[in-house]
């Protein structure tokens, strides 16, 4: 409490000043040597950031508007600082809303002064401000300011809002936020002015001009948070996602990618990793948000100056902020990269034209706040910002984004109603509904048909509920015989068979899968089933040599409650690979279905009870990164197997440790080179180049790196030409007729990383003509890319596309062709084709690859007894045969003595 003096009990009172007497400080000014010692206390965090000075843009703004607006001089400095005090108290409370470290290359103001003060030095600030403000004696001033303090902290709410929630905004919202957020205070400077000056035009062109060059500020920043390294030294390294920020290329990933986790798992963790932020900027390069990016701002760009020459209308004035635009492009690195680049003006096309709105009110003897959100659409002050096709305007990610309407039909239908579909989770032998009731749509790759719009979504309440489940699976699976176990995987096996038809359906109408792959599939699903079940008898541990009267001998024992993540491309046979030797070595298994490909899984999972399985040994959810990121943490799962991209399993690997240090067995991507030597047989090997055609590439086996010698190659290339064109004949074919071997890809957002590919490609390789061209008609139907002589770092050849695209190269020498082939951090599979066995074994030994085939592929026809794992960072641990029985047991040690 105070004492009489007003200090607070053993503090030093300065005796002069009563806490009762009003003090009259209308004539202070911040930074005046003549400050009393309160007042500094108050200002402390204030001052310890204004006296770093920022980039200084929105003084220089006033400056190039008042060239326009001739503001008196006196009334110009009162608005300049109002907005730099406001300026930089809203960055103190921004710091500590992120939990900022640095803030213009120094300590934030919390760091330093604690939060409770730095919070309370921005709000004294903010009523500072207001009474500076109304020293120009205009009530209109002040109506200005309170519009627009809501407006910014609208837009601060609902960044934090997406942010806490983990909700992505939609890219229109996002906008809508920033046009309150940054636009704010761009916008309460012009508006002041408009009021203190002489405007020769509307006072609305003047206000969205500033609007839309606060958009352009932001989105430049959010560009440059993660490209730009000058901002490791100034804010921190790539420090929007470390705040979990959904940044402007943050949000268009993930709605261009709905149902992939990855970025939205990264912004969860809040991670200071820099490999893991590293892998994110990877990421948002490979998705094309990057280059989108740029492509806004160039878009940006490009209207804000023309929209200056509009307001300029010929007064020879608009030069102070062109000047102003083209430094801030500069800055941002966005010169060469933005207003250069094609692929940033091809991108920008696809972001709606930010022209002037025909009827936007003139804000500037409004007393009601500027909100994009209260205006009607042809008043927006962005005009033409309409929502994508699918988009809605509810916060939550819509699945069916990306997906186009179709302009002619396909020459076959799918009667809906002809199966039931498994859109619920499978806890304990018994369809479930998600715990908080989170549902989803799912959109078909062939006709663009919503399949389902009720499909459940496991949250970390439902991998809790499966868990439970499990425990109590796991005792009675274990508890049965043998005989028992075997019996029911034999059956396990024969249900697949005898449900092929509706998984065959199930494939086909989700993601167009042709049933002669599903076929293959189902058939490959059944004989794992029966491999493990043979299994069963005959796996053990091993007696070692007896001495000194003692016994000794090794176990293996199962780890008790196991999950498996599955992939979308082949979610059968994945399952089988995983569940049979999980059970068969008797474990209990919570499986997590891909969220894009779920129903053919959850079938197969909710026929274990009619096997002879009891309920609760496997269990089936489907989810996205949410529930992923629950197994793979979860303290009472001992082992996680997951197939799928390296993002995604360094995410799930991470949690793994931090958790209970589980077991993880990771089957990742490929990038399989294929090399055929001058004396194979030319047509069986051209067939063999032709893999990238199967599931319209979109295997992680398949090679999609070919290596033609020289002396053969034009040769091979027409072959595999030939094929293409048979290919592209079939595509869009009826998916259930016997002679349909082709695919579309899978999903909208496997159709547009692709072509992303395809075209960032046609500048490091030589395309042939008419290949990655997507075909008119509805569906992820593209024609296979075949491109040639491509440079040694191209990203064509680095990366795994997952889809219909070759990259052809030649060569002369044995040992420059390995070299080649090996030169990849992927090493899944590789193929060689030759008739010299000499070679065939020389070369398939210095191959780094987990599986080589020799003359053919080694999972056609398939085998469960062939045991495969990746190399490199396509994996570890290993799948099939007898060594995956191990994989899914811990060895125990046993000695007796007499």
């Amino acid at each position: 409490m105070l004492d009489v003096r007003g200090s607070l009990p053993g503090q030093v009172n300065t005796g002069t000043i009563s806490p009762y007497r009003r003090i009259d400080r209308s004539n202070d000014t911040i930074g005046t040597s003549d400050l009393a010692a309160d007042e500094q206390v108050l200002l402390g965090p204030f001052n310890h950031l204004d006296a770093r000075p920022g980039k200084e843009i929105r003084s220089q703004l006033i400056d190039a508007f008042d060239s326009w607006l001739q503001v008196p001089t006196a009334s110009l400095a009162v608005i300049k600082n109002v907005v730099r005090m406001l300026h930089n108290a809203s960055l103190l409370i921004d710091d500590i809303q992120d939990n900022s470290e640095l803030r213009r290359g120094a300590p934030s103001a919390h760091h330093a002064f604690g939060t409770a003060q730095t919070i309370n030095s921005a709000n004294y600030v903010y009523f500072r401000a207001l009474r500076e403000l109304s020293t120009l004696h205009n009530p209109v001033m002040v109506q200005i300011y309170t519009a627009e303090l809501l407006n910014l902290h609208h837009g601060q709410g609902m960044d934090l809002f997406w942010r806490e929630t983990g909700t992505c905004p939609t890219e229109s919202r996002y906008l809508e936020m920033v046009g309150n957020k940054t636009g704010g205070l761009f916008r309460l400077a012009i508006r002041c002015m408009c009021v203190e000056g002489s405007p020769k035009q509307s006072s609305a062109d003047y206000i969205r001009l500033a609007t839309m060059i606060g958009i352009l500020f932001q989105i430049l920043d959010d560009f440059r948070n993660l490209t730009d390294g000058s901002y490791t030294s100034s804010k921190g390294f790539c420090e929007d996602l470390t705040e979990g920020k959904f940044s402007f290329p943050i949000v268009h990933a993930i709605r261009s990618n709905p149902g992939d986790s990855f970025l939205h798992d990264i912004l969860r963790q809040h991670t200071d990793d820099p490999a893991v932020k590293k892998e994110a900027v990877s990421y948002l390069e490979r998705c094309g948000s990057l280059i989108y990016t740029q492509g806004v701002i160039h878009q940006l760009a490009g209207d804000v100056l023309t929209l200056a020459d509009g307001v300029d209308a010929g007064q020879g004035r608009a030069q102070a902020l062109k000047d102003i635009v083209q430094r801030l492009m500069d800055h941002g690195h966005a010169k060469d990269k933005a207003w250069t680049s094609n692929s940033a003006a091809a991108a920008a096309s696809n972001f709606a034209c930010l022209t002037p709105a025909s009827s936007t009110p003139d804000y500037t003897n409004q007393n009601d706040a500027f909100s994009l959100r209260n205006a009607t659409p042809q008043d927006q002050i962005i005009a033409g910002m309409e929502r994508k096709a699918g988009e809605t305007d509810d916060t939550s990610v819509n699945i069916n984004e990306g997906t186009q309407a179709f302009s002619e039909p396909l020459p076959f239908h799918f009667d809906l109603g002809r199966y039931a579909i498994p859109h619920k989770l499978y806890i304990h032998g018994d369809w479930s509904d998600s715990s908080k009731q989170q549902t989803r749509s799912l959109t078909s790759a062939v006709t663009d048909q919503v399949i389902c719009d009720n499909v459940h979504w496991a949250t970390g309440e439902d991998v809790d509920r499966a868990v439970d489940s499990a425990e109590r699976g796991l005792k009675a699976w274990q508890a049965l015989s043998k005989r028992q176990r075997r019996e029911a995987l034999v059956k396990y096996g024969e249900l697949l068979r005898e449900h092929a038809q509706a998984i065959f359906w199930l494939e086909a109408v989700l993601t167009g899968k042709a049933r002669s792959f599903s076929a293959y599939e189902v058939d490959a699903a059944a004989e794992t089933f029966k491999y493990y079940a043979s299994s069963i008898d005959t796996f053990h541990g091993q007696v070692i040599s007896q001495e000194d009267e003692c016994i000794k001998y090794t176990l293996h024992q199962p780890f008790g409650i196991c999950a498996a993540v599955l992939p979308f491309n082949g979610p059968l046979v994945c399952f089988a690979m995983k569940a049979a030797p999980a059970l068969a070595a008797g474990n209990a298994l919570i499986v997590k279905a891909s969220e894009l490909n779920p129903f053919s899984t959850m079938l197969a999972i909710s026929l274990s009870v009619e096997a002879g399985i009891p309920p609760g040994t496997i269990n089936g959810l489907i989810g996205d990164g949410e529930a992923g990121n629950a197994l793979a943490s979860h303290m009472k799962i001992r082992k996680i197997s997951f197939t799928g991209s390296l993002p995604t399993a360094r995410l799930i690997q991470t949690a793994a440790a931090q958790s209970n240090l589980k077991s993880v067995t990771l089957e990742l991507g490929g990038k399989s080179p294929i090399i055929v030597f001058p004396d194979a047989d030319l047509d069986r090997a051209a067939e063999g180049c032709c893999q990238f055609l199967m599931l319209n590439g979109q295997g992680c086996m398949l090679g999609t790196r070919v290596y033609l010698h020289k002396t053969i190659s034009d040769q091979v290339i027409s072959r595999i030409q030939a094929t293409v064109q048979m290919y592209e004949a079939n595509l869009q074919s009826d998916p259930f007729r016997d002679d349909t071997w082709s695919s579309p890809l899978f999903n909208a957002r496997q159709r547009e990383t692709v072509l992303r590919y395809i075209e960032h490609g046609k500048s490091e390789a030589t395309l042939l003509p008419g290949g990655g061209e997507v075909i008119d008609g509805s569906g992820c139907y593209i024609r296979p890319a075949i491109f040639t002589n491509p440079s040694s770092a191209a990203s064509i050849l680095k990366s795994e596309i997952f889809g219909p695209v070759v990259v052809i190269s030649t060569f002369e020498e044995e040992d420059v062709v390995i070299k080649a082939a090996n030169d990849s951090e992927l090493g899944l599979g590789a193929f060689v084709w030759t008739r010299d066995i000499g070679r065939a074994l020389r070369v398939s030994s210095q191959i780094e690859a987990g599986c080589v085939g020799v003359n053919g592929n080694p999972y056609v026809p398939w085998v469960a007894n062939t045991t495969a794992g990746g190399w490199k960072q396509s994996g570890q641990g290993v799948e099939n045969g007898f060594a995956a029985l191990l994989d899914w047991t811990q060895t125990k040690s046993v000695k007796i003595s007499g």
